[in-house]
């Protein structure tokens, strides 16, 4: 705690006065159940205020403190402000409950319930793939992305192709204390992605140059899935007059070109201004010749996630 010298205090200090630190249980300065403080050794006292370092308070709960200003001849001030503090503690918050996962065409969305406890800073949120024996590997976090709407939700995965992951979420404190993803008390919760891929195959026969290319997007300034390319092998590349960029549509089951004509010979990106939030997308990046063939096919996907 720090404070500063109330006001006609100094000559008082600068003979023989101090400071009395106080602490009672809960949010609520209690006259009745109060405590005068040890403060640490290192504590420092000047005649501009003063610091207090309570390493005796109780671990997990709240206190509330406030300070007495105390002449040479014993006589206390009114007690300061209170000053509510949380104490730390090494006790990882209950499970979270009400976990849910909701396989989409963007992802699995993970959602759960807030935590009771009052020192949770934040969720944590697992994916695991389970083995033959019915252990569960973890993968990490890092295919769960989050959003700015709920803070009770992420979506995660990649490609949607019907594969089968289990999720938990465990709540971390402002202590880092936090109960293991495996541990027995935590709910884990099994779902299966959508399958989302075309039914037609394209072979990629891509030999003119380095692609660039989203495969998860989703920020709210991105404005649609995008890729570069370069054509680098001259002999072929002086023969294409233009590209073209389709997308994979579901109702016609076929892909699609995304604008009139071909690109310029000399283009080089391309982003899908019209492609939707919350849906995987699939592509076709095709160099085409002057006589309509094509020199080579790229195909790629972008989950593009409308992220809550």
């Amino acid at each position: 705690m720090y404070w500063k010298q109330p006001d006609g205090f100094y000559e008082d200090f600068d003979n023989g006065g101090t400071y009395h630190v106080y602490r009672s249980p809960g949010t609520t300065l209690d006259p009745a159940a109060l405590t005068l403080v040890t403060c640490a050794e290192e504590s420092d006292e000047t005649s501009t205020g003063g610091v207090c370092h309570d390493l005796d308070m109780p671990e997990g709960t709240h206190v509330t403190y406030a300070v007495a200003a105390v002449d040479p001849a014993g006589n206390e001030s009114a007690l300061s402000a209170p000053l509510v503090v949380r104490t730390g503690d090494r006790v990882a918050p209950g499970p979270v409950t009400g976990v849910k996962a909701t396989p989409r065409a963007d992802g699995v969305l993970v959602s759960w319930a807030a935590s009771p406890e009052d020192d949770v800073e934040r969720y944590v949120v697992r994916t695991g793939a389970r083995q033959a024996d019915g252990t569960v590997e973890w993968l990490g976090s890092a295919s769960c992305r989050e959003g700015t709407s709920d803070p009770l939700a992420v979506l995660c995965g990649d490609l949607p192709d019907g594969e089968t992951y289990v999720y938990a979420v465990v709540a971390r404190d402002r202590w880092d204390n936090v109960l293991p993803p495996g541990a027995p008390e935590v709910t884990v919760v099994e779902a299966t992605e959508l399958d989302v891929r075309p039914s037609v195959t394209v072979v990629r026969d891509w030999d003119l140059g380095n692609l660039g290319h989203g495969t998860v997007i989703g920020g709210p300034d991105e404005d649609g899935p995008s890729i570069t390319w370069r054509c680098d092998t001259t002999a072929a590349c002086e023969e294409v007059v233009g590209y073209r960029v389709s997308r994979w549509n579901t109702a016609t089951q076929a892909y699609e070109p995304l604008h009139a004509g071909l690109l310029p010979a000399g283009a080089r990106t391309y982003t899908d201004t019209t492609a939707a939030r919350g849906t995987t997308h699939f592509y076709t990046l095709e160099a085409v010749r002057a006589d309509g063939g094509v020199a080579g096919t790229y195909a790629w996907n972008c989950v593009f996630q409308d992220r809550v």
